[in-house]
């Protein structure tokens, strides 16, 4: 990053967190450097790239911020030099290698033609024309050798790419799944959201599931039997999962569902239903078979309301997930 003086240092500062404060960005390491670069505007890409963001969202998410961090603050030789780029640095190297040996190849047989031509000019007798034929011969196997090699190594590195592009995908689904459960975890129901709150009207809601009382079922059974039970109601959730939804795992005990084109109505319905299926599902610790005491889960419902941010759905969901268990748990909030 560009050093600036103190005095410039603070200037930007002072600019940068009043926005930042506005927009209700978390004040990260990532976050005051991309916007700390934002309000130098040594970075028009970088600029744009958060004026349309926030333009659309109203906000700046941080998995965003986090992104173009890495991508215009640090850096290159700051920057991780993680496995793949390994292999992406192994591929150039070797097409680069095969790729000069094709050119060395093919320019030596340019030189043989170029040569042959000077030496039929100057001799056409039949014995110097057996000679070129030979001469040009075996310069021109090698060079059809070399250039074999390299179609080769480029269906290769081809190959090669694909699994890598597949691998790289393949990465980048993991680091939104939850390992505990298998569903989404935060950061991926936050990056659904964000993008499914472009077009939604009405028609998005969210539900926010806790367990209850889960402190008290660790203290009595054991925080395996806390542990199992989480895992349990993570597969439990993804088996009733809707059309047009998705269900994630954001932290303890506390799970949600993002769904898409349904009203509040259909929600509410839908979670007062999941709330009786808990209710009613019988569990038994593994050792001693004992029946667990009765496995509830509170839920607090928000449905977008006009214009509202992914940011403040969210915190109307939680609303109603805390007035659903002030009133004593096992029960649904939408208010």
């Amino acid at each position: 990053m560009r050093q600036e003086s103190p005095s410039q240092a603070v200037s930007l500062l002072r600019k940068a967190v009043p926005l930042m404060m506005k927009l209700n960005i978390a004040p990260t390491p990532y976050n005051y450097g991309v916007w700390y670069t934002y309000v130098s505007n040594r970075n028009k890409k970088l600029n744009n790239i958060m004026d349309t963001t926030i333009q659309k969202l109203g906000s700046l998410p941080n998995f965003i911020s986090k992104e173009l961090f890495q991508e215009f603050i640090l850096d290159e030789d700051l920057k991780v030099n993680d496995e793949h780029s390994s292999q992406l640095d192994s591929m150039i190297e070797k097409i680069e290698s095969s790729s000069e040996k094709m050119s060395e190849g093919l320019q030596t047989l340019t030189s043989s033609l170029e040569k042959s031509k000077r030496s039929l000019k100057s001799n056409g007798r039949v014995e110097n024309i057996e000679k070129v034929v030979r001469y040009l011969e075996v310069n021109s196997i090698k060079a059809s050798h070399q250039t074999h090699l390299f179609q080769e190594s480029l269906q290769e590195i081809q190959n090669q790419i694909l699994s890598l592009k597949e691998e790289i995908h393949q990465s980048k689904e993991n680091s939104n799944i939850d390992p505990v459960t298998g569903l989404l975890n935060s950061q991926g129901l936050e990056r659904t959201l964000y993008s499914w709150i472009n077009d939604a009207e009405d028609d998005l809601s969210i539900m926010l599931i806790d367990i209850d009382k889960l402190a008290l079922i660790n203290q009595q059974y054991g925080k395996k039997v806390g542990s199992a039970i989480i895992r349990f109601l993570g597969q439990f959730l993804q088996s009733k999962k809707l059309e047009n939804s998705v269900a994630s795992h954001l932290d303890g005990g506390t799970f949600a569902i993002l769904i898409n084109e349904e009203s509040l109505s259909f929600t509410s319905t839908f979670a007062e239903e999941l709330r009786l299926q808990i209710q009613n599902q019988v569990i038994r610790t593994k050792k001693t078979q004992e029946p667990i005491s009765s496995l509830t889960v509170s839920i607090g419902i928000a449905t977008l309301l006009g214009q509202e941010l992914g940011e403040q759905l969210l915190d109307r969901a939680r609303k109603n997930l805390m007035h659903a268990k002030a009133k004593g748990g096992n029960q649904v909030s939408t208010n």
